[in-house]
């Protein structure tokens, strides 16, 4: 199913290679943010300031660094989230990994 872009959802630029269990093969997946619902709380750049930061002028937060934390911080930081904005999709399949999309 593809997925209609809005200028409203702001899709990461670059994918992070994700290490998987198995013999560490790079997965990679995507960071999106919807920009129509976030509304700058910041929780995910506190939780991984490398990945995420809050754009000052917008109140918005965006990816600067998708490679800067591990897997856990950024699946940290998207939990974080109070109202669901972020959502994680693998690059390979383009299937939600986590968030509502």
């Amino acid at each position: 199913m593809s997925r209609k872009k809005t200028p409203w959802t702001k899709p990461c630029t670059t994918t992070r290679l994700r290490t998987t269990a198995v013999g560490y093969a790079p997965v990679p997946f995507r960071i999106e943010i919807d920009l129509r619902a976030c509304v700058g709380f910041g929780e995910c750049a506190k939780t991984a300031p490398a990945v995420f930061r809050l754009d000052e002028f917008a109140n918005q937060s965006t990816v600067v660094n998708a490679s800067g934390a591990d897997d856990d911080a950024v699946l940290a930081a998207a939990e974080a989230c109070p109202v669901s904005a972020i959502s994680l999709y693998g690059a390979a399949t383009g299937e939600r990994v986590f968030g509502e999309g």
